[in-house]
């Protein structure tokens, strides 16, 4: 149902402000009709009953509360939102919200768009039949490749998290499409051509090759041999010049350029927003491509190290007590990404994912890993294997304590845009989307007449933050203001944050890594933590845990270290320090090979040289390997002058 089908009655005898709020209300599209006594007002209602009533408490002939009493004595069911500008103390709001149960209380003067808020969250319900087309893919398990794309056709713009739903789904479709994707930010254009089940071509504003690391990693050839050829001056590309000189054979190209095909679709999958694109296109001849089997072991680390729990949280509000639909031809295609995972918890969370059941049942079953049931709910919804029915609602209703307490602790620390979980570009109608989307699930009013105290307490405590946030980003002069002063603040956390992590790397070099950890943490707790920082604080984990001999913490450090995104993996840093986590496990070889790649890719990489000489001591040897920084003195040289039986 659009707003232009729904009645709005403002019951006001002051003709100027009764002018001034029916202008307000229109120009959000809603129908308004305005009386300026209540006997007229009372009349009409019997007539044609709006949608809902506007009232002010002092009216000529019958006072406003008196007159809502008397409508609702017959028809309890419109909601009502009262105003004064006379009758403001406490003691009459409360007596005339009881007497009325109405929906709202406005003092006089008052922001018309405080009052538009309010309008929308209490016929939130009646406006949202009109699905986004989005949404439908999220909802409409039963659409067909062409209906699919033309859904995908009609969205003008999209999240970079909802990308890998996209491009799924378009693999299911038949001909040759091109998508194109314009970043809100930058004005970067990126494209992909979908043909056939197939992506065969992808262009990306992307200055990194990571054609010859790829090549290497895969042991095609060696890094020296990859030098070599480098050095040799030639306009040809890489793979030519490797089939010149008889290292590698054609389809060792095809399967590389692939795989780089997968890594520039993961810098797509970020936090802003895209214009969307889609037109048909000629054909393609090309032996690379990528097929949904290729993409799936992508979308797992993608999600894992690029979408954050309070987008997902936000984004999955609308759907928390709807029920699952599962598409089980997808089954497999989920099992091949759990496996590419290789993590049990997750696994043995999918069973719980049946028909029936809601989002809402499972964070209440696992209320310690809200994370997890996030991020698999995404995976599944992006494997086209779970769907959200709305017509089919749980029974349980009401909000949990554990949920908005978790929601009200990370707005603490998050901007406007962040607690509404949405981009800095964000247009007027996603805000409103977004607020409205909260708002349904956390209006106080929405809240279950069993809500304890601490859940209306935190309830109230989160609305305020997203009705805060709403109320500045939705006004262009007080947004303007607040990015000044976002930018602001944060180009000097940025400072403080890179001016911590030089400092961190300082003491590093000289062994202080509880000190250095410390500095880090810090500097992630200032700004994003990018993926070098993260690299960082593995290193210096993996060295505190070489000091203490504890080796309790190598299962997170290897799970943080799968959490770094596929594209930032091929530097030096990365492979050293999977190296070191290797050295740890007692995993030599792997480690000698991870590290000696580190130093092929930074030649001048100090450490990793000094490394990769204690492993080779320790091969000729054949002892365990003496961790030259942190061994006894007559261990090192006992290692390095160790005679040859």
């Amino acid at each position: 149902m659009d707003k232009s089908d729904l009645l709005i009655m403002i019951v006001e005898d002051d003709i100027s402000f009764a002018k001034a709020l029916r202008a307000a209300i229109e120009q959000e599209g809603y129908q308004v009709k305005v009386y300026s006594n209540a006997q007229d007002c009372i009349q009409q209602h019997k007539l044609n009953p709006p949608d809902l009533l506007i009232v002010d408490c002092l009216l000529p002939g019958m006072p406003g509360v008196e007159m809502v009493i008397k409508i609702h004595a017959e028809d309890s069911k419109t909601p009502t939102i009262l105003m004064s500008g006379i009758f403001t103390d406490k003691s009459f709001v409360k007596d005339a919200l009881t007497q009325t149960n109405a929906l709202g209380f406005f003092n006089k003067p008052f922001e018309t768009a405080a009052l538009i808020q309010q309008i929308d969250s209490i016929l939130l319900e009646k406006t949202g039949i009109n699905i986004p087309p989005l949404d439908q893919l999220y909802q409409n398990s039963s659409l067909g490749p062409i209906e699919v794309t033309n859904l995908i056709t009609s969205i003008s713009s999209i999240h970079g998290h909802h990308l890998p739903k996209v491009f799924l789904a378009l693999l299911k479709s038949h001909g040759q499409t091109i998508i194109e994707l314009k970043d809100e930010e930058s004005n970067n254009i990126s494209s992909m051509h979908f043909a056939n089940g197939k992506i065969v071509e992808v262009k990306i504003e992307d200055p990194n090759s990571y054609f010859g690391r790829l090549m290497v990693e895969k042991n095609f050839l060696t890094p020296e041999e990859l030098e070599t050829v480098l050095a040799k001056p030639s306009k040809k590309r890489i793979g030519e010049k490797l089939i010149d000189e008889n290292l590698i054979s054609p389809h060792m190209i095809d399967a590389v350029n692939s795989e780089q095909m997968c890594l520039r679709l993961g810098r797509l999958i970020r936090d802003t927003n895209y214009e969307l694109k889609l037109t048909t296109a000629s054909k393609v001849v090309s032996k690379s491509f990528v097929d949904s089997s290729l993409l799936v072991n992508y979308i797992g680390d993608w999600f894992r190290s690029k979408i954050d729990l309070s987008w997902l949280n936000k984004f999955y509000t609308s759907h928390t007590n709807a029920s699952f639909v599962t598409e089980k031809s997808q089954a497999s295609l989920v099992q091949n990404l759990l496996k590419h995972l290789d993590q049990t918890e997750l696994s043995d969370l999918f069973k719980e994912f049946t028909a029936g059941s809601s989002l809402q049942n499972l964070l209440d079953s696992h209320p310690q890993h809200t994370g997890n049931v996030f991020l698999l709910t995404h995976m599944l919804t992006a494997l086209n294997y779970l769907y959200f029915d709305q017509n089919m609602k749980s029974d349980e209703q009401s909000l949990k304590l554990e949920r908005v307490k978790q929601l009200l602790e990370a707005s603490e620390k998050q901007d406007h845009f962040q607690i509404l979980g949405i981009t800095r570009r964000a247009k007027l109608s996603d805000i409103k989307k977004s607020f409205h989307d909260l708002a349904k699930i956390f209006h106080p009013d929405k809240l279950s007449k069993a809500a304890t105290p601490d859940v209306i307490a935190a309830t109230k405590g989160f609305f305020a933050k997203i009705t805060l946030a709403y109320e500045t980003l939705s006004d262009a002069p007080k947004k303007e203001l607040y990015m000044k002063e976002l930018e602001t603040g944060q180009a000097q956390l940025r400072l403080q944050a890179e001016s911590l992590f030089e400092e961190s790397k300082d003491l590093m070099g000289q062994r202080q890594y509880g000190r250095a950890q410390e500095l880090m943490n810090e500097a992630a707790i200032l700004c994003p933590a990018t993926s070098e920082l993260k690299l960082h604080l593995l290193w210096v984990a993996l060295a505190l845990i070489s000091q203490t001999k504890d080796t309790s913490g190598l299962a997170k450090v290897n799970a943080d270290l799968n959490g770094v995104p596929p594209e930032d993996r091929h530097n030096a840093t990365y492979y050293f320090v999977k190296g070191l986590l290797q050295k740890q496990l007692g995993q030599l070889d792997q480690a000698k090979h991870n590290i000696a790649h580190a130093v092929s890719i930074q030649p001048d990489f100090v450490e990793a040289k000094r490394e990769l000489n204690i492993l080779n001591i320790s091969a000729k040897s054949n002892n365990k390997p003496v961790d030259l920084l942190n061994a006894d003195l007559k261990d090192v040289v006992g290692s390095l002058f160790k005679k040859r039986r």
